[in-house]
């Protein structure tokens, strides 16, 4: 089957480009697919050995379909990967994206 494989920095130096077409075998899983990146550059041989989702998602962060995938989850044909450095910090409740309340006028 034929996936695609987007890359976004750090992981997009490794694999020497930010877009890549990568053929595997049926019912391929995530664990499969950072093999195959790991036989193209180093960088993804620690990835491609994690015991635990846990331990990957502190160094990456994969998403198919807008969700995040297990190691040994079952890709799908025609599947785009996109290769995310995971991001720190942030609060229990975030609203970015919510407009700021109005403010009460001084005049009051």
């Amino acid at each position: 089957m034929r996936l695609q494989v987007v890359a976004y920095p750090p992981y997009r130096a490794g694999l020497g480009a930010g877009t890549l077409d990568l053929d595997v075998q049926d019912d391929s899983t995530l664990r499969d697919v950072l093999r195959q990146l790991a036989d193209r550059s180093r960088e993804f041989e620690p990835l491609a050995g994690a015991a635990k989702d846990e331990w990957l998602w502190g160094q990456l962060l994969v998403h198919v379909r807008g969700e995040m995938v297990r190691l040994d989850q079952r890709l799908q044909d025609g599947d785009c990967l996109e290769l995310l450095p995971p991001i720190a910090g942030g609060a229990d409740d975030v609203r970015a994206c919510t407009p700021p309340s109005p403010q009460p006028s001084p005049r009051g």
